[in-house]
């Protein structure tokens, strides 16, 4: 079998160079060339050696690497929002918490203390204001009872020491 080549549309197209269309692509290759005075503002490798390498800058993070950190606005607005000194000293230190935390009553402390309570059944044995005031007028109405006769006590015997006196200046006897 006798298999025929196609040809593309590129090589239908493509023409032959002639000597003319060679030398006008050479010009125009050296027309985009750069020459010596062009050359001379771009660096050379010995300018270059002065600057770090890429190798040189792993190292450093990058703008990526920093992205993950917080920037100086970032830390004044947490700043911001952050208690002051003046808002913690209304707070207690450590020092005076452990203090109170002694001087207040444990769970045993509360679980005695009940214990040794009286229950209200207990206090209904108790008197009542009431009674205790009760109590008193009472008392107080008879110690001034006593006390009227304990005047009356003493001028009778003061009578009688008089009485004992003159007796005996009389020499009587009874």
């Amino acid at each position: 079998m006798n298999v025929m080549k196609r040809k593309t549309a590129t090589e239908h197209r493509k023409k032959k160079m002639t000597l003319e269309d060679f030398a006008a692509a050479i010009q125009k290759d050296i027309d985009r060339m750069a020459t010596k005075q062009d050359l001379e503002r771009f660096a050379t490798k010995e300018d270059l050696e002065r600057f770090a390498t890429r190798d040189d800058l792993k190292q450093f993070a990058t703008k990526d690497d920093l992205e993950r950190f917080a920037t100086k606005d970032d830390l004044e607005q947490i700043r911001s929002e952050m208690a002051t000194k003046q808002d913690l000293e209304r707070f207690a230190t450590r020092e005076e918490l452990e203090l109170m935390r002694s001087e207040m009553a444990t769970k045993q402390d509360i679980k005695q203390i009940r214990a040794e309570m009286a229950a209200k059944e207990d206090l209904e044995l108790f008197a009542t204001r009431d009674d205790v005031r009760n109590i008193v007028a009472e008392a107080k109405s008879e110690l001034l009872k006593e006390m009227d006769k304990f005047k009356y006590a003493k001028e009778i015997d003061s009578l009688r020491a008089r009485v004992v006196r003159v007796e005996k200046k009389l020499s009587l006897k009874t």
